[in-house]
């Protein structure tokens, strides 16, 4: 039988399985710290060039919202979760804007 395109090979999913009980996906620390120091973001999801065209959104990758398929292994699903997070970030204790630059 031959998997559908949204099916993982069995050897695929069981090898997936095998890592999410292998991994220490219950540690937080990674998300906890992916957020620290988060000041704010945008208010569009859309980043556009200067003659209008898309060259970022943000709302596609919302897919990683869902549950990790058995067709993608769970850490690479987990770092691309961490990896998803944008806006500003204070980088030091009391770290914010220069404040020439927020004058802009």
């Amino acid at each position: 039988m031959n998997a559908s395109s949204g099916d993982a090979e069995a050897v695929v999913a069981e090898a997936n399985d095998a890592a999410l009980r292998r991994l220490p996906f219950d540690d937080t620390r990674d998300p906890e710290n992916e957020r620290r120091g988060f000041m704010g973001t945008a208010e569009q999801n859309e980043i556009r060039d200067a003659d209008g065209r898309v060259v970022w959104d943000l709302d596609a990758y919302g897919f990683l919202d869902a549950d990790c398929p058995p067709t993608a292994h769970p850490s690479l699903w987990r770092q691309s979760r961490l990896t998803r997070g944008h806006g500003l970030f204070a980088v030091v204790p009391g770290g914010h804007p220069p404040a020439e630059a927020a004058a802009r």
